[in-house]
């Protein structure tokens, strides 16, 4: 067994390697990155130069211990298509204390985030801590078989910022250039892969499932952005126009589909109008998307019409 260091071009590692190496010959190799692209394709790097008939892709921060790499092995031994992400304790950084974590399932939500889910009745049945449990995502660590993880793609090079690669997913937002996924697409067809709907039935019913709708969040006033659609102060009554402040219920659905009614406007004096929730008339919404990314504003107009219903 031997081990792979990854250098996506961040800080001088010769001496460290140079120094380990003279300690435990042949142990371990270095591949440096000519430029930076970033995590997930310095995870596919490592595992292209790799050789072993099993690889482990671990974050710089993951330590082992003895005997850590049998009962993996012996999983994908069983069963070579598993991909396993083991349960690693933490480390105390001041007195090296080690804190145990207990066993969990990996997932997400929908904003992408990673956490972890509660662990299905059937297994606490079995009485075994060492059972392994069925998990619809992964965490910054995963071993798996080398060739069996090429046969599916390894991970998405296309994707450059941390989190994404766990989930791999292809959700955009509509009228943002993603860039050209035709490789990822063609995997997909060569895989035979079922469509998301699929994977949230069988794979991640835990998932709390959002509705078919056109878009959710907050609507604003595009003449006075600091006033927001709100549900006015009786549930389920008709909206109205209050100052933005991001929570529940501004950012909750305001169309109702199993009444068919429309959210509209209609003009309640000579100078102005109001919010009215009513069987719809044709008027239609111009929405306009405004998306955070990692610090800057970008104001993303789509010129999808709605007709609310």
């Amino acid at each position: 067994m031997w081990g792979l260091v990854l250098d996506d071009l961040k800080e001088p590692l010769e001496t460290h390697i140079k120094n380990y190496n003279a300690k435990y010959p042949g142990l371990l190799k270095i591949i440096r990155h000519q430029k930076r692209q970033g995590l997930t394709q310095a995870r596919i790097s490592g595992w292209e130069a790799s050789t072993a008939d099993v690889v482990a892709i671990l974050d710089a921060h993951i330590e082992v211990n003895t005997a850590w790499a049998e009962p993996i092995l012996s999983r994908i031994k069983e069963d070579r298509t598993v991909i396993i992400s083991p349960v690693f304790d933490n480390i105390r950084f001041d007195d090296f204390e080690l804190l145990q974590y207990s066993v969990a399932a990996d997932g997400f939500d929908w904003g992408l985030w990673c956490l972890y889910e509660p662990l299905p009745a059937e297994w606490y049945a079995l009485k075994d801590e060492t059972a392994p449990v069925r998990s619809p995502s992964i965490m910054g660590i995963l071993a798996a078989d080398r060739k069996f993880l090429g046969e599916i793609g390894v991970l998405d090079g296309g994707m450059h910022i941390y989190g994404g690669e766990n989930v791999e997913l292809g959700l955009r937002n509509h009228g943002i250039d993603f860039g050209d996924v035709s490789s990822r697409k063609e995997l997909r067809k060569k895989l035979n892969c079922k469509g998301f709907d699929w994977y949230i039935k069988n794979i991640y019913p835990n998932l709390v499932f959002l509705p078919n709708i056109v878009g959710y969040g907050t609507m604003k006033n595009t003449l006075k952005e600091d006033i927001c659609i709100d549900q006015g102060p009786v549930p389920g009554n008709t909206p109205i126009m209050y100052p933005c402040h991001a929570y529940s219920p501004q950012g909750s659905a305001v169309i109702n589909r199993s009444t068919k009614r429309c959210l509209e406007i209609v003009e309640d004096n000579a100078v102005s109008y109001r919010l009215v929730m009513q069987t719809c008339t044709g008027q239609r919404w111009n929405i306009q998307h405004t998306v955070k990314d990692w610090g800057k504003i970008k104001d993303l107009e789509e010129k999808t019409q709605n007709s609310k219903h």
